[in-house]
């Protein structure tokens, strides 16, 4: 379960580090995911939203050139190091 935890966090941190690293605002990457203001500052807290769909993982990965997968393991450089 611990495992599963601690890839959620990555996940959470990936949805913030996407967005700031491309320089989209927060108004623009809740558009794309086609989430709420209070769904995309949940995730960028830390927290999936209970009600939160696979499909905003897909829209994520396809937006940003990704597979699904990728969003699960660090994607911030100096997080990679560790």
């Amino acid at each position: 379960m611990e495992h599963k935890k601690n890839q959620l966090k990555i996940f959470c941190d990936n949805v913030k580090y996407l967005r700031k690293a491309n320089g989209i605002s927060a108004r623009e990457m809740c558009r794309i995911l086609k989430i709420s203001a209070h769904s995309l500052k949940s995730l960028e807290s830390g927290e999936v939203p209970p009600k939160m769909s696979v499909s905003v993982v897909l829209r994520l990965a396809d937006y940003f050139d990704r597979k699904p997968f990728q969003l699960f393991s660090p994607l911030e450089p100096e997080k990679m190091e560790d």
